[in-house]
């Protein structure tokens, strides 16, 4: 699915938050397992002496956090920094350079180019020019604005050509917490996940070849820090809604599951805990319409398949032999990623 725990955030020179809020955050990112952050002076005016100075605060506080710095510049925010003072950072090459110039500062410094726009004819002229596909990775734009988002379908094509060359590739996600301004409506590089939780959009972008995703919103809150930071290789976590369930349900449904080998069209299947002699009766409870996305256990009616979890994928009807216990709140797209064998777990979301 992906790389464990490859994640970072976005944090900016000036945008509204006071920079020790921002320096706290960088923190508690890190300590969640966090290893990156990305930056740049593109978001301050030009000659900003409180933005400079800014700018080297975060940098500096990512350094000392054991954090990898993107830092995005255009030709013009080159040319008027001092770069040495910044230390070591990977820097994502913006606007007015040159492919001669690109060449010349992978040289001296690690390059990330616009996974959005790059097409294969322009990394072979880069690799003709001297370019090592080793010396440089791929990052894709987040879209503040709605609508501008790139498909998962582009994004799957693109990362097929990068991983030919061996790049690392970059992507973002957005946060349904404090939004970057001034449109406030999420940084997320593919729309789809513009306004879902952010486990989503992290397994996604992981699953479809991203080595590292970063939040791009200003600032994402302790919950969804806490959710990304608990992504591990070979199991899909599925944000789910939990409704009140008894003792006994509430042990499956917290549990390590395993899609069956034989799977089902309709509906993920766990394993039957009953086989194994350890379950105790569950009584009949809520036996709703299940629509498709519901956590549901079979009960005490359903005889030799009571404590069997499924998760529905398509819509079905009321069974009085099956409680609902709750929803994955992933409009279907984790789902149906799940494949025979692979390992899940419900991440209750509304502790």
């Amino acid at each position: 699915m992906g790389v464990d725990k490859m994640y970072g955030v976005s944090v900016f020179p000036g945008m509204g938050v006071e920079v020790e809020k921002k320096l706290k955050y960088m923190e508690r990112a890190a300590e969640g397992g966090g290893k990156y952050l990305f930056t740049s002076p593109e978001t301050l005016e030009a000659n900003s002496e409180t933005g400079d100075s800014e700018l080297a605060e975060i940098v500096e506080k990512a350094r000392s956090l054991g954090m990898t710095v993107i830092l995005q510049i255009s030709k013009k925010d080159f040319e008027r920094y001092e770069w040495s003072r910044y230390g070591e950072f990977i820097f994502r090459v913006s606007r007015g350079f040159t492919g001669k110039e690109i060449v010349a500062l992978s040289k001296d410094y690690r390059i990330q180019l616009d996974a959005g726009t790059m097409h294969e004819e322009v990394l072979e002229e880069l690799m003709e020019l001297g370019v090592s596909p080793e010396e440089i990775s791929m990052g894709y734009d987040c879209y503040p604005r709605r609508d501008t988002g790139i498909s998962i379908e582009l994004l799957r094509e693109r990362n097929k050509v990068f991983k030919r060359y061996g790049m690392e590739v970059m992507a973002f996600v957005g946060s349904q917490n404090k939004r970057m301004g001034p449109l406030f409506e999420g940084m997320p590089t593919v729309e789809a996940h513009r306004n879902l939780n952010i486990l989503v959009g992290t397994q996604e972008l992981l699953a479809e070849g991203c080595d590292v995703v970063l939040i791009g919103d200003t600032m994402a809150s302790g919950k969804e820090l806490r959710a990304i930071g608990e992504i591990t290789e070979g199991e899909w976590l599925l944000p789910t809604k939990g409704y009140p369930m008894s003792s006994e349900e509430r042990e499956i449904f917290e549990g390590f599951h395993r899609e069956r080998i034989d799977q089902g069209e309709y509906v993920v299947r766990s394993r039957n805990l009953s086989e194994e002699g350890v379950l105790k009766e569950i009584p009949q409870k809520i036996c709703s319409e299940r629509k498709a996305g519901s956590v549901t256990i079979d009960n005490c009616l359903y005889g030799r398949y009571q404590g069997e979890l499924q998760i529905v994928k398509r819509n079905l009807s009321a069974d009085e032999r099956v409680n609902v216990v709750g929803r994955v709140e992933d409009r279907g797209r984790l789902l149906n990623r799940i494949k025979p064998g692979d390992r899940f777990r419900l991440y209750k979301i509304n502790k």
